[in-house]
């Protein structure tokens, strides 16, 4: 008789805020690093949609970073007040580049069961559910044990630069 598992197969996430009220997770498998630094280490590039905070030097390569809370239609994290503070940034590879999404707080690796994702996300807010672009980098949603909403992040769907 074959023996039947009842191991449920999990992913990682790397659970974080995009905005005050808009929490998501990336998979850990999108995921190339954390990047903490400060903001006047980013150089603005002119002629750039605003969204493209600048670029960056970090460990021999220059990376662009881009304000994911701006891009997704929130309000912009580098403002004058975070000037003297920290960022930030997740660092992935899209497309073979890497690219850093500069991010509201880093939160924690969560394990979920791809199962329990809603497919199709509710309750995105209007600045994100109005744009195309923002809503084909969503794949979902998920409910943690405290009953927040996260969304799924797919750095892979992000159309680029």
């Amino acid at each position: 008789m074959a023996e039947i598992s009842t191991f449920l197969e999990t992913e990682n996430f790397l659970s974080f805020s995009i905005a005050p009220n808009f929490k998501a997770m990336l998979p850990t498998k999108q995921l190339v690093e954390i990047i903490n630094i400060a903001p006047h280490e980013i150089v603005p590039i002119p002629q750039m949609s605003e969204a493209v905070v600048g670029v960056f030097p970090w460990q021999g390569e220059v990376l662009w970073a881009l304000d994911l809370s701006y891009w997704m239609g929130f309000d912009p994290l580098l403002t004058s007040k975070l000037k003297s503070s920290s960022c930030s940034i997740l660092k992935v590879k899209i497309q073979g580049k890497n690219i850093g999404f500069l991010i509201e707080q880093v939160g924690q690796i969560i394990s979920c069961e791809p199962q329990k994702i809603q497919s199709y996300p509710v309750d995105l807010p209007q600045s994100v559910a109005n744009n195309p672009a923002r809503t084909s980098c969503i794949k979902g949603s998920w409910i943690n044990s405290q009953g927040e909403r996260l969304f799924v992040f797919d750095a892979a769907s992000f159309p680029g630069l």
